[in-house]
C-alpha cells in the first residue's frame, strides 16, 4: 500500500517550513508508509494518531490530505486494499481532525462538512480566508490547487455554499 503525497507544498500545514523540512517530513512520512505498508487505512491512521512524534499533526494532515484526495477522486493503487467504505473514510477523517488545534481553519472546514454543520463550516471558511488573503492575494492559489483543496472537497456541498465562496 502507498500513501505517497506527490505536491508536499500543498498540504497546509501547522508552520512554515523550508524546503528542506518538507523533503524531511516527507522522507519520514514514507518510512512510516514502509513500515505499515500492509495496514487498512483504518489501522494506519490508528498508528499514525497513537504515535509519539513532534511532526504527528504534519503526518496526519498529510494522511487526511491523501485520504480525501484518493477519497473523492475514486483513485486507488491496484494492490490496496479496498475494505474501507464511505462510513469508515468519514470516521477516519472526524476522528483525525478532531485532534487538530482550532486555528487549523482549512481541516476544521473540511470535519464541518463531513460532520453536516453548515453553520460551523461558514464560520470556519470565514476564518480561513480571513488568516489567509494576504498570502492569497501575494501568492495566488492556481487552478488545480484550488480543485483538490476546495473543489474536490465541496463539489457536493448545500445549495449558497459557492455564493458564499466567491464572496471571498
Amino acid at each position: 500500500m502507498c500513501y505517497n503525497i506527490q505536491n508536499l507544498e500543498e498540504v497546509i500545514f501547522l508552520k512554515t517550513y523550508t524546503d528542506d523540512e518538507i523533503q524531511k517530513l516527507n522522507e519520514e512520512y514514507n518510512k512510516l508508509i514502509d513500515k505499515y505498508q500492509n495496514l487498512s487505512w483504518a489501522d494506519f491512521a490508528e498508528k499514525i494518531n497513537s504515535m509519539n512524534h513532534p511532526d504527528k499533526i504534519e503526518f496526519q494532515s498529510m494522511m487526511i490530505t491523501e485520504i480525501i484526495g484518493r477519497f473523492y477522486s475514486g483513485y486507488w493503487f491496484y494492490n490496496e486494499k479496498l475494505s474501507a467504505s464511505d462510513k469508515e473514510f468519514r470516521k477516519i477523517i472526524l476522528d483525525t481532525i478532531k485532534t487538530f488545534p482550532k486555528y487549523r481553519y482549512y481541516y476544521w472546514s473540511v470535519y464541518y462538512f463531513f460532520a453536516d454543520d453548515k453553520k460551523n463550516l461558514e464560520k470556519t471558511l470565514d476564518k480561513f480566508f480571513a488568516k489567509n488573503n494576504t498570502s492569497f492575494e501575494e501568492n495566488p492559489v492556481n487552478e488545480d490547487e484550488f480543485s483538490q483543496r476546495f473543489l474536490d472537497i465541496f463539489k457536493n456541498a448545500y445549495p449558497k455554499f459557492w455564493e458564499n465562496m466567491a464572496a471571498h
